[in-house]
């Protein structure tokens, strides 16, 4: 977030309810976006969030040492976006995906 901001890249995060950014991590990237004339969105819904992009970049919903809360998770979380986000609108997508190290996953 705060990289796109210094760029001048708007970001926009999809995210469930209560799963999302840190506050004051949120603040100073509009902090950084206020600079640069880009934009930081935080959205609930996936298929808004994608909408329009050029990137997308997903994370896995559990990080390393989260196993207990796999299952919760997996329940809350969607499928990643390639998977259930139709192509929409946008300029040719890129998609980038952080996968997990983890045997279970």
């Amino acid at each position: 977030m705060h990289f796109c901001a210094k760029l001048g890249a708007d970001f926009t995060i999809g995210h469930p309810e209560g799963y999302g950014i840190n506050p004051e991590a949120v603040a100073l990237g509009e902090k950084f976006a206020a600079e640069s004339g880009s934009s930081i969105s935080q959205l609930n819904d996936p298929r808004e969030a994608v909408s329009g992009s050029q990137v997308i970049y997903t994370d896995t919903w559990v990080s390393m040492g989260q196993d207990e809360e796999a299952a919760g998770r997996k329940e809350v979380f969607p499928p990643l976006p390639g998977e259930s986000i139709p192509p929409g609108r946008s300029r040719e997508r890129r998609y980038c995906a952080a996968l997990s190290a983890s045997p279970s996953w």
